[in-house]
């Protein structure tokens, strides 16, 4: 096992560490992607992610592993978890509750978002 800090060692932990950022972040998006129904922007995230992912574990994995590898691929996978989070909240795909209260036209309301494709839930109220 190579215990020195070499440029080449620093360069592959930083590398594998980027990869590992770029999968998860993916991976973020594709399954929000995946809840709605995206079905060709789900496979395009998931055949490139696993790309990346195969990549990132063979540079861990080949040859000596580095103590900085092993933990460049655990940083990298706990940072891309974030900063999917933090895309997805600037992209505004998740879900998203609003609130309505009609006292006359909720049914209406309700089901003419059901038409244009957004999941409804109707509660009604006894006065």
């Amino acid at each position: 096992m190579e215990s020195v800090l070499s440029l080449e060692v620093i360069l592959t932990a930083l590398m594998i560490f980027v990869m590992r950022v770029v999968d998860m972040s993916m991976d973020t998006l594709r399954i929000l992607f995946v809840v709605r129904g995206k079905k060709l922007i789900t496979w395009v995230l998931g055949f490139l992610q696993s790309l990346i992912f195969i990549v990132a574990v063979a540079r861990v994995l080949g040859g000596d592993v580095h103590p900085l590898s092993v933990l460049a691929y655990a940083a990298g996978f706990a940072t891309g978890n974030i900063v999917g989070m933090f895309i997805e909240d600037k992209m505004a795909i998740g879900h998203v509750r609003i609130t309505i209260i009609s006292t006359a036209a909720g049914s209406q309301i309700a089901q003419a978002l059901r038409e244009s494709g957004y999941a409804v839930t109707e509660i009604k109220m006894a006065l």
